[in-house]
C-alpha cells in the first residue's frame, strides 16, 4: 500500500482507541499490506474479514430454489424437480464472467467480460510488479494462471504443472515458479483449498495434497483456446 494508506492507517488505529463502538470503519484492498512499514498491526482493534466475488444468487442469476445450508441442515430438503432457469450457455457466460459487482452496471455482456478480462492484463503486467517493486516476466504469470485454470479443482501436482508451462512458453526452475506463486497468493488470486482433515483419531490427512483453485473467475474462455 502507498504511503497515504499508511497515513490513513495509523490515524484510524488512533480514532479506534478513542471512539467507544465497533465497525467504525470499513478499510478494503486487494493486496497485502506491507507490515515491514507498519509499527502497529492493529491487533484487537481491526479485524481481516475474507471477501471474495458474488455468487450467483447474489448477482441476481440464480434463482435460488435451493439453499446449500439447508442440504447440510436438513435431511428432509425437497430437491426433486428443481431445476436452474439458467440454459448451458448462460453457465458458460457467468463463469467467464465470475462474480465482480462492476459488471451489474454494464448492460452488453461483451463488455461485462472484459471485466475480468481486464483484471487478468492487470495482474499480470501491473499488480505483479507493485507488491514489491520487482520485475518479472508478465508473460510467465499468463502461463501459470492459464495451468492452474486447466487444472482447476484438481491434485495436479506442482511438477506437472511447470511441464505444462514449459511446452506452452518456457523452460521454468522451482525457485522460480514458488516465487511467481507467492505473489499470485499475495495478490489473493491463488486459493488453493486445503487437504480435508475431520476430527479422527489418525493423525494422518484422508487428502494430503491441496487441491489447485483461484479465488477469482480470471480468464475468458477464448484465453485458454
Amino acid at each position: 500500500m502507498n504511503g497515504k494508506w499508511l497515513l490513513n492507517y495509523g490515524a484510524i488505529r488512533y480514532s479506534v482507541d478513542k471512539t467507544d463502538g465497533y465497525g467504525l470503519y470499513i478499510l478494503t484492498g486487494s493486496t497485502i499490506v506491507d507490515n515491514s512499514k507498519i509499527k502497529h498491526k492493529g491487533v484487537g482493534r481491526i479485524h481481516r474479514l475474507m471477501m471474495r466475488p458474488m455468487s450467483l444468487y447474489e448477482s441476481g442469476d440464480s434463482n435460488g430454489k435451493i439453499s446449500l445450508i439447508d442440504l447440510f441442515n436438513d435431511n428432509e430438503v425437497k430437491i426433486n424437480g428443481i431445476t436452474s432457469d439458467l440454459s448451458l450457455n448462460d453457465l458458460i457466460f457467468l463463469a467467464s464472467r465470475g462474480g465482480w459487482p462492476e459488471t451489474l452496471n454494464i448492460d452488453d455482456k461483451e463488455k461485462q467480460l472484459i471485466v475480468a478480462s481486464s483484471y487478468f492484463d492487470n495482474i499480470c503486467r501491473d499488480d505483479t510488479y507493485d507488491i514489491d517493486g520487482v520485475k518479472r516476466d508478465s508473460k510467465l504469470f499468463e502461463a501459470i494462471l492459464r495451468t492452474y485454470s486447466r487444472n482447476i479443482s484438481t491434485l495436479v501436482s506442482n511438477s506437472k504443472m511447470m511441464a505444462d508451462i514449459e511446452e506452452n512458453y518456457r523452460k521454468i526452475s522451482e525457485p522460480t515458479f514458488y516465487s511467481y506463486i507467492s505473489v499470485l497468493k499475495n495478490l489473493f488470486v491463488i486459493d488453493n483449498v486445503p487437504a480435508w482433515t475431520p476430527n479422527i483419531r489418525s493423525k494422518q490427512k484422508i487428502r494430503k495434497s491441496e487441491k489447485k483453485n483461484l479465488s477469482i473467475h480470471l480468464l475468458r474462455l477464448q484465453d485458454l483456446m
